[in-house]
């Protein structure tokens, strides 16, 4: 497989794989799109056979190689940790995105979005450091060793 920067983390799901690499463009996949998984409109392409550069992580990448991300895929969704941020694409059923309000929106077109932490109520930032999907739910841990959950068991 042709990946042009070392790769420091990688997830696979019987349908797709996610690469985290260093440089400019950090987030690299291949496999089923069926479902957005790939960070595409599933109506643009359904199977990627090489690996691409996902279009919206280019640029966000760290040219320097330092490793403060992480990649981890369901078959139906993923999830991309850069800099602390949460983004995850793909199925939009049972929360599993963790976009609140938005994801649950058939108006909304976009494929990739930020995860939203709620506490009591209420809105809160999180400098995730790991994240891991299941069939219909994404869990996120953050730098405090607090455990977040979105989606269905």
């Amino acid at each position: 497989m042709d990946i042009p920067n070392r790769v420091h983390d990688i997830a696979a799901s019987f349908s797709h794989i996610l690469f985290y690499s260093a440089g400019y463009d950090p987030i690299y996949a291949l496999g089923s799109n069926r479902f957005s998984q790939l960070g595409l409109d599933y109506q643009q392409s359904t199977n990627i056979e090489m690996p691409f550069p996902i279009d919206f992580f280019c640029g966000l990448g760290n040219p320097y190689g330092t490793t403060d991300g992480s990649v981890s895929c369901s078959p139906f969704h993923s999830v991309v940790i850069l800099s602390g941020e949460v983004y995850t694409f793909g199925l939009r059923k049972d929360g599993r995105l963790g976009w609140g309000e938005e994801e649950a929106d058939d108006c909304d077109d976009s494929t990739v979005g930020l995860g939203v932490f709620m506490e009591n109520g209420v809105e809160v930032q999180v400098n995730a450091i790991k994240s891991v999907c299941g069939s219909s739910h994404t869990v996120v841990l953050d730098d405090e060793g607090k455990v977040w959950i979105c989606g269905t068991s």
